[in-house]
């Protein structure tokens, strides 16, 4: 009788949970929200477990996350709000933890192909944020091309470094010394157009791979780069 009570008990304290676990996941799953990311999980080789890992990942992503902005939220602090997930989210996070509107600043271009306000305006409405969108146009890129090559000390291979160069000129020039971003979020999250071809072709595990070699490879390909590049106007 003791045998049987105590293992009642363990499955009541530890299985009970979890299955009521993977029945609350299975109806977020079904929701709006889910059904697409978990299709594409499937085809890609997921099971349930593995699902139930990235939710647990996405958890502490957000609390760690959250860590970040509050130990960094100090006054004279805007957000670079591109549209991607990474800096909408630090944004959503910073207005969550502050009762003024933050102050964040938008890069445009003339190019739908390339063009993110929409996104980016509709996630600073959404949580009231003082957004500054500064457009531009093809000549101003290829007009500080020159300029942008002398502060980064390397070959750049498309306009994105202009366009951060300017960006940094444009927030000097509103008087903020410091911006906080997000980089990174398409080598962690295979937000490159070209990790789904590498995955189809070559399976999962190489997409995983080529997605650790391009976040080691971060800073020297890119941080380094941007940082030189703001720091050109005392950023």
């Amino acid at each position: 009788v003791t045998l049987i009570i105590l293992l009642v008990l363990v499955v009541r304290l530890f299985f009970v949970p979890q299955i009521k676990a993977d029945r609350a996941l299975l109806r977020e799953m079904r929701s709006e929200s889910w059904p697409l990311m978990v299709n594409n999980l499937l085809s890609m080789g997921f099971f349930k477990a593995d699902v139930i890992l990235l939710k647990a990942m996405r958890g502490d992503l957000v609390l760690g996350l959250r860590d970040y902005v509050n130990k960094n939220r100090f006054p004279g602090v805007v957000l670079g709000l591109s549209g991607g997930i990474d800096s909408c989210s630090i944004l959503g996070l910073s207005a969550a933890s502050q009762q003024s509107p933050v102050k964040a600043f938008t890069i445009g271009f003339d190019d739908s192909d390339y063009d993110e306000t929409a996104i980016a305006r509709e996630m600073a409405q959404a949580v009231g944020a003082d957004q500054d969108i500064m457009l531009l146009e093809a000549d101003h890129l290829y007009d500080n091309f020159v300029e942008t090559v002398w502060h980064a000390e390397r070959t750049i291979y498309n306009t994105l470094a202009v366009a951060k160069l300017l960006m940094s000129r444009h927030v000097n020039q509103a008087g903020y010394k410091v911006v906080v971003t997000g980089e990174g979020s398409d080598e962690l999250f295979g937000g490159y157009p070209w990790y789904g071809l590498v995955a189809e072709a070559e399976g999962y595990e190489r997409f995983v791979q080529r997605s650790w070699e391009d976040t080691c490879l971060l800073y020297k390909e890119c941080l380094e780069r941007e940082d030189k590049i703001t720091m050109a106007h005392s950023m």
